[in-house]
């Protein structure tokens, strides 16, 4: 996206469509981000976190379609340092949550020795 571009041009009933599927998959990821949260089970929170990143890369196709329905110039470039951003994140974010569960298993293991 960041090199070659966005091959479409929207039309605007196409573009809030995105927009409200997108807005509406985040609502749903928060919520159950909540949920798992109360109920302190790693793996169901973990899975919550990872539908939360699905609906966050959503709203990158989202920025790119919104103003690429308005004739936007730059609008593919940008959702592309966007999605390139996120997509950072998201890999520093699983690589803590990787190191925090090895160093939760070795805090444990450590416990039930002494």
């Amino acid at each position: 996206m960041f090199y070659t571009g966005s091959p479409h041009q929207y039309g605007e009933i196409i573009a809030i469509t995105v927009a409200t599927i997108s807005f509406a998959k985040i609502g749903m990821a928060i919520r159950g981000m909540v949920v798992a949260h109360k109920t302190h089970n790693p793996i169901d929170s973990s899975v919550k976190f990872v539908t939360f990143i699905d609906a966050m890369l959503s709203l990158v196709i989202t920025q790119d379609v919104l103003p690429e329905a308005e004739g936007a110039q730059h609008a593919a470039q940008s959702s592309g340092l966007f999605g390139i951003g996120l997509g950072t994140s998201t890999m520093i974010i699983g690589l803590w949550m990787l190191l925090r569960r090895r160093r939760a298993a070795v805090d444990s293991v450590l416990d039930s020795e002494q």
